[in-house]
């Protein structure tokens, strides 16, 4: 279909660019450029794409640092809190409002929950979702103002080649600047062991192995949770990146490929992750015993009780628990993978080492992403030069 010379940024994004990204893109980043779309054709929609500039845009940056997250989160009351101890059962909440055993139990602790979770609560007992929950709606961070920008960019780029607009005007619009608690988080060399001390003593099946193993490998979330027994090589000590799994609402637990051709990777593991892994096999091959029949054999390192691929989430949600009840420092599952970068850039291991075993599609990108710690290596070289002249 042949797009109109003059047509509005929302009709554009609508109707052409985003039906063209479902077919080249993975599901679970269409998911998210759809979402970061509505924002952009709220703001900009009206304008018309040969009539953009560099104003609107920072009109909009500076609209989206007022703007409150869309994803809001409830908290319960107290009352809310009593109601769930005192009148239902753990099993009852899970069964009558249709939530998991996690969302429960997060629900009976007073934490904060998505919206359709609170409106699920407020059905069961019959109250307004008001007088049980408090809504909680934080602005939005820098990151995602910059992804904002990296998206809109994107589009014009494409708009230009579908030769709708001579240029991109995004070329002369300043990427919003992340302040300092925007870098990749990681953990200290003493924080890592004290993490890793702690998921030996206390971690659950089969979470401590995949937490483990991502700080160990330096592999994403997905990557890990798609590893199947066919990619561990034991006698080269290597494992092999294939696949990932993934999840979204809407499709569930899904198997796709890695992120870039780069994230089809081998990455060499020692004794340790050796040692890990066979315990994790010893304990696997129990449960599949356990289960008999039941069990539901699809090759995974990592499952649900009965076999089938763990949910990505669930992992998450498992580590920001665990991250709480332990007082560890604010982090996430991400965060282990930035601490096996910044562990290898303090062991001097090459950058382009670190990239290939990260996945990175080049080592620029390892080098922007772990300029920080990069820096401070800098400046430990810088001394260490003088010490030797000295």
């Amino acid at each position: 279909m042949k797009i109109k010379s003059y047509i509005k940024l929302s009709a554009y994004i609508l109707e052409h660019w985003l039906p063209r990204k479902k077919n080249e893109i993975k599901a679970s980043t269409y998911t998210r450029y759809e979402g970061l779309c509505v924002r952009i054709t709220e703001y900009l929609g009206e304008e018309l794409l040969s009539e953009l500039t560099p104003a609107d845009v920072y009109y909009f940056y500076d609209e989206l640092r007022e703007c409150k997250r869309l994803d809001s989160r409830f908290i319960p009351t107290k009352e809310c809190v009593h109601i769930l101890k005192s009148r239902y059962t753990r099993p009852e909440i899970v069964n009558k409002a249709g939530v998991g055993m996690g969302t429960a139990d997060s629900l009976r602790a007073g934490k904060k929950v998505k919206s359709q979770t609170a409106e699920k609560i407020a059905k069961m007992i019959g109250m307004p979702v008001e007088s049980l929950f408090t809504q909680q709606s934080g602005k939005l961070s820098p990151q995602t103002i910059v992804h904002y920008h990296r998206l809109l960019y994107s589009i014009i780029k494409d708009a230009m080649f579908d030769e709708l607009i001579q240029d991109n005007i995004m070329l002369r619009v300043r990427p919003p600047k992340l302040d300092e608690a925007a870098e990749a988080r990681y953990l200290e060399a003493d924080e890592a062991k004290e993490l890793m001390r702690l998921l030996d003593s206390y971690g659950a099946y089969p979470y401590a192995a995949i937490l483990k193993l991502i700080m160990f490998t330096g592999m994403r979330r997905g990557e890990a949770c798609g590893l199947e027994w066919q990619d561990i090589d034991f006698e080269h000590g290597s494992l092999s990146i294939r696949r990932t799994s993934n999840y979204l609402p809407a499709n569930g637990v899904y198997t796709d490929t890695p992120k870039t051709r780069q994230g089809r990777r081998t990455i060499a593991f020692g004794t340790a992750v050796a040692k890990l892994l066979d315990l994790h096999r010893e304990r696997q091959n129990k449960q599949r015993a356990e289960y008999g029949s039941g069990w539901i054999e699809t090759g995974r390192l990592f499952t649900t009780d009965d076999g089938r691929p763990i949910n990505p989430t669930s992992v998450t949600k498992y580590f920001h628990r665990f991250v709480e009840r332990h007082g560890l420092p604010d982090c996430c599952v991400h965060s282990l993978r930035h601490t096996n970068a910044s562990l290898l850039i303090a062991a001097n291991t090459p950058i382009t080492t670190i990239a290939g075993r990260l996945g990175h599609s080049d080592p620029s990108i390892t080098l922007r992403i772990y300029s920080h710690q990069l820096s401070a290596e800098n400046r430990k070289a810088g001394k260490a030069i003088e010490g030797i002249f000295e």
